[in-house]
């Protein structure tokens, strides 16, 4: 027997920091949505107890460094379940490019073998076990319209987001969330949150208030240490994209449009100078966990 997922790709429509002076420690504030841009992954039995991966992209790791083969590791060592498991993935979300392909197809992972073996966990305990993988993987269980805070572990729907299609685009660079973390202190960043602004804007279910207050406190950092991701924004925005602004710690840049051929427009546009561009509606709805 074999189950397939889809584990769509997330945005940032807001990305707010919070050192916690007690614990040394940043939490997250942030609006998240997801994309119709997924990984197509195929979760089955194998005859002995190996875990094995294997993805359309021959650089990717097939390890323990894999969010999947850990998420497969996780809830076997969890279930005490002592069986092999087979891991296809074709990737479609591109690599290290703040789409978080690596954390949705953890979650894709937990939601199948869950099927797969009858475990009948509950949406909690899988969320536990997601939390164990990174930040963005509880977020990446459930999809859809969520403010997402503290350290990815405290999650609430939202409403749907006005009709509108994002235009993705993906230079060939890779922006290392370790590294940018790492290097992050507290007067790095701007003392204007956006997510107070994007939880109004959806409340009011307002095209223009919401991309007027897309934003990322981590874009000026990125944008300091990758000046070709300021450029691109700026080359975003004057083909006529609205709140254009980076996902995750990047390196993919996002902006709105009102319709499909202002989409299509921009994605021609840009074609010409980054390989990877992607014109994507959101996922209004979550995985139904």
């Amino acid at each position: 027997m074999s189950i397939i997922e889809k584990a769509a790709a997330k945005i940032n429509l807001s990305q707010d920091l919070i050192y916690h002076e007690a614990t040394g420690s940043w939490h997250y504030d942030m609006v998240m949505a997801s994309v119709d841009l997924s990984d197509r992954l195929t979760i089955q039995e194998r005859s002995d107890q190996e875990i094995v991966v294997r993805t359309s992209r021959s650089f990717l790791p097939n390890d323990a460094r894999n969010h999947a083969y850990r998420a497969a590791s996780l809830i076997r060592e969890a279930s005490q379940v002592k069986r092999g498991l087979e891991i296809i993935i074709e990737k479609q979300i591109p690599v290290s490019a703040g789409l978080g392909g690596g954390s949705s197809d953890a979650a894709a992972v937990l939601r199948a073998v869950n099927k797969l073996w009858d475990l009948d966990y509950s949406r909690e305990e899988l969320l536990d076990l997601a939390l164990k993988i990174d930040a963005d993987a509880p977020y990446c269980l459930l999809g859809g319209i969520q403010h997402v805070s503290g350290q990815g572990d405290q999650l609430q729907p939202l409403s749907a987001l006005p009709a509108s299609w994002l235009v993705l685009a993906k230079p060939p660079l890779s922006v290392s969330t370790d590294k940018i973390l790492h290097e992050l202190t507290p007067s790095d960043l701007p003392d204007q949150a956006n997510t107070p602004a994007v939880l109004q804007a959806i409340h009011k279910h307002s095209y223009q208030d919401l991309v007027q207050a897309t934003g990322n406190m981590l874009e000026d950092l990125v944008f300091w240490n990758y000046p070709s991701l300021a450029k691109l924004k700026a080359k975003m925005q004057k083909f006529g994209t609205q709140g254009v602004t980076m996902t995750g710690t990047g390196s993919t840049v996002i902006g709105f449009a009102p319709s499909l051929n202002r989409a299509k427009h921009v994605y021609n546009a840009l074609r010409g100078f980054c390989k990877e561009v992607y014109v994507v509606p959101v996922l209004q709805q979550g995985t139904g966990l």
